[in-house]
């Protein structure tokens, strides 16, 4: 069984100063930024940076759903190729889970990430509306263009 140790280290041992007084700065930073946004704004950012996220995590696994394509499926506008319309499928669900995601952190009521139920809730919510070859796991990745 796979164990979150596995990926350490994912922090400092110990921080040198200068690392410390940049991670100051950026939460600092962070906190200017979020407390001048619109709320309307800050949503509409968080989604921009949803759509790149899903571009950039995809493209690590191989599949290459642009963010245009994306913008499109969110629109419920689908591509006729079976294999493209699939990726755009992938690439809403991906969005849709880290928004929810998101909305539980909000609100404060995001539980431990690596915790066994969460990770199968966020599975089956992920996999909830997929065609039923994704699914079954026939579904293979687009040749490279």
């Amino acid at each position: 069984m796979e164990s979150p140790t596995r990926i350490e280290p994912t922090r400092f041992d110990a921080p040198t100063e200068l690392i410390s007084d940049l991670i100051a700065d950026l939460v600092s930073s962070t906190a200017l930024l979020q407390k001048s946004l619109h709320p309307n704004t800050a949503a509409q950012l968080a989604d921009l940076v949803r759509i790149t996220n899903t571009y950039n995590s995809n493209l690590i696994e191989g599949h290459k759903t642009r963010p245009r394509e994306i913008e499109q499926a969110l629109q419920g506008q689908f591509d006729k190729n079976k294999e493209r319309r699939n990726l755009q499928l992938e690439a809403v669900s991906h969005l849709k889970l880290q928004k929810y995601i998101d909305d539980l952190n909000r609100e404060n009521k995001l539980p431990d990430p690596v915790s066994i139920d969460f990770i199968q809730l966020l599975h089956a919510k992920f996999y909830k509306d997929a065609p039923e070859e994704m699914k079954a796991g026939e579904w293979r990745l687009l040749p490279e263009h």
